[in-house]
């Protein structure tokens, strides 16, 4: 049920488009997040402790394939249940998060439509205590290599993103934590890790 979020907005998701009958309307996506996003959030908030996990993977597969203008106005409600979802156990959950999440902090610059810099860094400032150490645990998950880069990806964003003088209590426990990924079996794993620890170490105030 988490993935099915995921798996009806994907494009062709499910055989749910024109290629396969079915009639297509524009905005359609547009149209699943703007009713679901309100019941998945809702849905989270009284949920019990053991099954909250469910609520934040099942966001995080739908937002993956929502176009970006439209979550865009719901930035500071999404933002913070994508950190959560970033510590999520379960896989699908997570890859879909740190996606989502790379898409935000790294802008397409062919995009017509981004979130400022300004705007996306005030709001990961309130959590990132939360956020650096999910993401050095999706840095070393084994068996989950998309998670790996991901993480790493958006670990390496942070330098250039947050202010220097919130990211330095972080600077020891990142810079340290990393060495396990210098070794990590995929070469590109080890590329990444190399790259995010550069940043980290070159940031300056």
């Amino acid at each position: 049920a988490v993935e099915a979020y995921g798996k009806v907005a994907a494009s062709g998701g499910w055989g749910l488009s024109a290629k396969f009958g079915c009639v297509e309307k524009p905005l359609w996506r547009q149209k699943l997040y703007t009713r679901e996003m309100p019941r998945l959030v809702e849905g989270y908030k009284n949920a019990p402790a053991d099954t909250k996990g469910h609520y934040l993977g099942a966001l995080a597969n739908l937002l993956v394939h929502i176009p970006r203008a439209a979550v865009e106005p719901d930035l500071p409600k999404v933002l913070p249940l994508l950190v959560q979802a970033i510590k999520a156990n379960q896989p699908s959950a997570q890859s879909a998060a740190l996606s989502l999440l790379s898409a935000l902090i790294r802008p397409d610059p062919a995009a017509k439509s981004s979130p400022g810099a300004s705007t996306v860094a005030s709001l990961l400032q309130g959590h990132l205590v939360t956020l650096v150490s999910g993401l050095l645990e999706g840095a070393r998950m084994r068996g989950q290599i998309k998670v790996r880069c991901l993480s790493l990806d958006c670990l390496s964003a942070l330098p250039p993103l947050i202010p220097f003088s919130s990211l330095f209590p972080h600077r020891h426990l990142v810079t340290a934590s990393l060495a396990d990924c210098l070794s990590d079996h995929k070469r590109c794993v080890r590329a990444r890790a190399a790259e995010c620890r550069n940043a980290w170490y070159m940031m300056e105030g």
